[in-house]
């Protein structure tokens, strides 16, 4: 990429998101390194030599399986010191073969760059972060995020009940029974 910043959403992002396996090829061939690197929370691919073609597996099989529209950007930036490219997108994805509900999911891909001899920006490695709601989303199961949600609550009310008894003045009680060490019972 000549421009990473004005080039990474409509050359880059929304291809691999929500293009076919053809344009996930074109895309991974012509703007990834050799040795690049994927980081998602459901597949990863470790920098080797030669990654590029595993790259184009994991992003074509992905377009095969999950299918994506409404694809939003919500910001990018460029950390120019660091070579880092930020994107924080939305998107709904659904099972491209089964009739079931879609998932609307937010993520934060990071593009790590590497410039190339001719002096182009190329991505050496991309993380995708999406957040725990979403990834019970991509579940597809009917609740999934229903039963995140309520575990969070859940948890939440623990956390403020035992603070709420630290603001009150209100103290567990002791452990009442027999004083093992002392030999009294």
């Amino acid at each position: 990429m000549e421009d990473p910043h004005g080039q990474a959403v409509s050359e880059v992002i929304r291809p691999l998101l929500t293009g076919s396996s053809e344009e996930v090829r074109r895309v991974v061939t012509a703007y990834f390194t050799p040795s690049c690197a994927i980081s998602h929370p459901l597949y990863q691919l470790a920098e080797a030599p030669d990654s590029k073609e595993a790259a184009i597996k994991i992003f074509a099989t992905r377009s095969d399986v999950f299918r994506s529209s409404d694809f939003s950007t919500q910001s990018v930036a460029l950390d120019e010191s660091n070579n880092k490219l930020f994107c924080d997108s939305k998107r709904t994805v659904w099972l491209r073969h089964l009739p079931m509900g879609s998932a609307y999911i937010r993520s934060l891909i990071m593009i790590q760059l590497v410039t190339g001899g001719d002096g182009r920006s190329y991505i050496g490695s991309w993380e995708e972060l999406l957040q725990p709601d979403d990834l019970s989303a991509l579940l597809f199961l009917p609740g999934a995020r229903l039963v995140m949600n309520g575990l969070r609550r859940l948890a939440a009310l623990a956390t403020s009940s035992a603070t709420a008894g630290s603001v009150f003045g209100t103290k567990p009680k002791p452990n009442v029974g027999p004083d093992i060490g002392s030999g009294k019972a």
